[in-house]
């Protein structure tokens, strides 16, 4: 897990709602398995650092147990340092999260959008051109040539995108040619048209941190109103749900025949399972080794509907799985570094 970086704000908190709640140093120090000195140098800011796991049970001591909501608004303030490898596996989780899944887009969405910009007079290269000029960036990154853009990096000030779209892009969504976009594209398509109507009197590049700041809250709601999340968010969201009325309230209509369709497969495995165990573990073992492997190619094979042969003999069932199996062996006859190589046209 991270750690969490403790500065001035963060110490001076701390003690303030320790002292609000009239919590004895000592008594913090014995409930959390601490010493009275650590928890002295931690509200005098000469502890660091600290787990984000600590810092949370520290948080629950303090506030209590049934104050999680309190606490979640709490850490969102908060800084982080990680390993490095620690920050090898978040770019990696926030690139598939934003960049590389796709999500569809409602179409309430692309009319409210293509009504704002009408309202306000913009247009798409206006938009376009705002997104790019990664205006919210550290100068020295979105100036520097070398760094690849609409992908995820970290530098150390902190994790960054630096954008890159394309006009063609940007129409084919606002025309609705285009039915599905990863989440950065939509974050940056709302924020940087909000930024275009809430400060078009302001230069780029000289927007305030806090109003960037405004902005993307802004952003990151509107989204939201249209059941758009990172898929973080969205389990974020299931999970602080008290009911599945309220789940389904907060998914949009793709999620909920997601979670239909998961819960139907679900069961046909688990009746599969129960009737064969042994044999189920098996299969379903290669089939988790070959998700790991490469889910989309797999899921497209999952996906071919052999339900369309109705009531066929097991005879054709067996014949289609001998030929496949043919397929596989006669690949895998291949050496490997003929296997990766790519032939074009």
């Amino acid at each position: 897990m991270p750690k969490v970086v403790v500065d001035k704000k963060l110490s001076d908190t701390l003690k303030a709602m320790r002292l609000e709640r009239s919590i004895q140093a000592k008594e913090l120090a014995e409930k959390w398995g601490k010493t009275a000195s650590y928890i002295s140098k931690l509200e005098n800011g000469i502890v660091k650092s600290i787990d984000y796991q600590e810092l949370i049970k520290c948080l629950r001591i303090i506030v209590g147990k049934n104050s999680d909501e309190y606490i979640d608004e709490l850490v969102k303030t908060v800084n982080y340092k990680f390993s490095a490898s620690e920050i090898d596996e978040l770019l990696w989780m926030d690139n598939f999260d934003m960049v590389f899944r796709r999500i569809p887009i409602p179409t309430d969405y692309v009319s409210c959008i293509n009504n704002m910009m009408i309202e306000n007079g913009i247009t798409v290269t206006q938009l376009v051109d705002q997104i790019n000029t990664n205006e919210f960036m550290p100068k020295q990154l979105r100036e520097n040539e070398k760094i690849p853009t609409n992908i995820w990096m970290h530098d150390s000030g902190g994790t960054y995108i630096k954008m890159s779209v394309d006009y063609n892009a940007m129409e084919n969504m606002l025309s609705r040619e285009k039915k599905k976009q990863n989440y950065v594209f939509l974050l940056a398509t709302t924020l940087y048209l909000f930024r275009l109507i809430d400060y078009a009197s302001i230069e780029t590049y000289a927007i305030t941190s806090d109003q960037y700041s405004e902005l993307k809250k802004k952003a990151t709601e509107y989204l939201e109103t249209y059941k758009i999340y990172t898929s973080f968010r969205k389990q974020a969201v299931i999970s602080q749900a008290n009911s599945s009325r309220e789940i389904e309230e907060k998914l949009s209509q793709h999620d909920k025949d997601n979670l239909k369709i998961v819960r139907d497969v679900y069961e046909g495995i688990a009746f599969f399972s129960d009737f064969d165990v042994a044999s189920a573990n098996i299969l379903l073992k290669q089939f988790n080794a070959n998700m790991q492997w490469d889910s989309p190619f797999i899921m497209e094979i999952a996906g071919m509907p052999f339900s369309e042969l109705g009531n066929c003999s097991h005879r054709i069932k067996q014949d289609i799985i001998n030929q496949i199996r043919k397929i596989l062996d006669d690949t895998l006859e291949i050496p490997e570094n003929e296997r990766r190589m790519e032939k074009y046209s």
